[in-house]
């Protein structure tokens, strides 16, 4: 009778039962004598004794056949067995997957016991043992916790995805009861269609380090085909969410989530960030990168805003960036475009600081009387060209040591031999080949450009080359100032008078260099 009663049951709802069966035996087991260090464990954690009871939490003793002696007692056949991934068959007979370890039941949207998670209580290796995949268990199908949490991510209109059953149960026990987590498997198709069908919007809430950013730039695939709108939380370096809910506390846990930015975002700048702005090559192969991903989103709506992010990053125009990434677009989706001119565009359109700088050497080279008219704004901060800053340099003590012509001595027609040996003072007087060889070009570039201009064009040239300057050097203060921010909003220990000081002060420099950028008619 028994036979025809499991032949009629099917394969699947056997596993499930075996699965039903094993769960209430570890739940007993937690609570017996034996069961004493894992509930001492357990408390340890900070997990309570009605959150082990919701998450049916169990106990596998450290015995080989605990389980596996039971099963065969209460009628389970040798192939249901080995069918559940609850055993291994090894050289001496088939005995218990889990043993000495404090276990997690994962369920399905039916409340159906699937496979569990194993945690090791006491020192050894590896620390995590999970079900293998079965007939009733394929881990991209599934999301731990989704079955208690559906109702909650409906009612708060979103969803936070985290890596681990205990951050799930942790931020559960704190009050956030929207969470669910991935099962030992990269974050994929499967996963944002079974959220897609309850919410629009998916916070990734993942370990700060490597593999937690790693695991949020794998949702770029995907997002968009279901129509999410995916968010990055940015926790702060050394915590998971367990651990931050469990020292900041359920309020600042949300503030965070709050503040997450858009998957796209966080890629961007996730690329940006192994790049130093403040060294031309790496700056370039920064932007091509960071251009080269923003290519790849087809569809992207902010495409502006992030363009925009780049620009500033890289201290160059934003219609430069913007057509750039026109040319890649092209170049990608199969339009016509030469790759090598794609390129050769990109680098030179990098270095607009450093042209700036040098134009404004070459001008004062070409016209000495103007060094004093503009002494004034030389500053030699505002160069970030490590040539060109030190020919400025060279030029201001020339001046304060009276070697330089000075604008009231400058007659109808400038003097050729003051002007001669104005140069040859500064080339004597730079001392590295890099500059000298800088100078004399620089020199030979302005006889062939700036012969026969009046002293108005001239002037006018370089009142929107200095402006200009000042907007580079303005950007840069802002992109440091907001980097220093960005590092202090995920520290543990938040300095929220600090964090308002720098924004402040970044308004005040962008209030700045608009009015810059207004007066060049930019």
């Amino acid at each position: 009778a028994d036979r025809d009663y499991r032949k009629k049951e099917g394969r699947k709802e056997r596993l499930y039962r075996l699965h039903r069966f094993a769960c209430e035996l570890y739940q007993k087991a937690l609570y017996s004598g034996a069961g004493s260090q894992a509930r001492e464990y357990l408390a340890k954690r900070g997990l309570e004794e009605e959150t082990w009871k919701q998450f049916f939490i169990g106990y596998a003793p450290a015995l080989w056949d605990f389980l596996y002696r039971r099963a065969v007692q209460s009628g389970f056949t040798p192939q249901e067995i080995m069918e559940s991934g609850l055993f291994v068959r090894g050289e001496k007979g088939v005995y218990d997957r889990f043993r000495d370890r404090v276990l997690f039941p994962i369920e399905d949207l039916q409340e159906r016991i699937i496979g569990f998670g194993g945690r090791i209580i006491h020192q050894g290796e590896p620390k995590y043992i999970n079900s293998p995949e079965t007939l009733i268990y394929v881990k991209s199908r599934h999301l731990y916790n989704l079955n208690r949490a559906r109702r909650e991510i409906m009612r708060e209109g979103y969803a936070i995805v985290v890596e681990g059953y205990t951050d799930v149960i942790f931020l559960h026990q704190a009050g956030v009861k929207n969470v669910v987590a991935t099962l030992g498997t990269a974050l994929g198709e499967e996963h944002f269609r079974l959220l897609s069908r309850i919410t629009e919007k998916v916070i990734l809430a993942f370990d700060a380090d490597a593999a937690g950013t790693g695991a949020s730039e794998r949702g770029i695939d995907y997002y968009r085909d279901f129509n999410l709108d995916v968010r990055v939380m940015l926790l702060p370096s050394g915590f998971d969410p367990a651990d931050f809910v469990m020292e900041k506390g359920r309020e600042e846990f949300l503030q965070a989530a709050d503040e997450s930015v858009p998957l796209v975002e966080f890629c961007l700048k996730k690329r940006l960030s192994s790049f130093d702005p403040r060294d031309l090559a790496s700056r370039q192969r920064g932007v091509i990168k960071a251009l080269e991903f923003l290519a790849s989103l087809q569809d992207e709506l902010n495409i502006d805003r992030l363009v925009s992010q780049v620009a500033d990053w890289a201290n160059i125009d934003y219609l430069v960036a913007m057509d750039n990434l026109k040319r890649l677009q092209k170049s990608r989706w199969g339009k016509r475009a030469d790759k090598d001119q794609v390129i050769d565009t990109r680098v030179k359109a990098l270095d607009g600081y450093i042209r700036t700088e040098r134009e404004i050497i070459k001008t004062l080279l070409g016209f000495p009387f103007f060094i004093d008219e503009y002494y004034g704004w030389i500053d030699s901060e505002l160069f970030q060209d490590p040539l060109s800053k030190k020919i400025v340099v060279s030029i201001m003590d020339m001046y304060e040591d009276g070697q330089i012509p000075h604008a009231e001595n400058r007659r109808s027609a400038p003097d050729p031999e003051e002007k001669d040996r104005f140069i040859h003072r500064l080339l004597e007087k730079l001392e590295g080949e890099g500059e000298k060889k800088l100078a004399v070009s620089l020199l030979f570039e302005g006889e062939n450009r700036y012969q026969g201009l009046g002293d108005d064009v001239v002037r006018r040239g370089l009142d929107d080359l200095f402006a200009k300057l000042k907007v580079f050097y303005l950007e840069r203060q802002i992109r440091n100032l907001k980097r220093e921010l960005e590092e202090l909003v995920v520290r543990s220990e938040r300095d929220h008078l600090l964090e308002a000081r720098l924004a402040k002060e970044i308004h005040e420099l962008e209030t700045l260099r608009l009015s810059f950028r207004e007066g060049r008619g930019d």
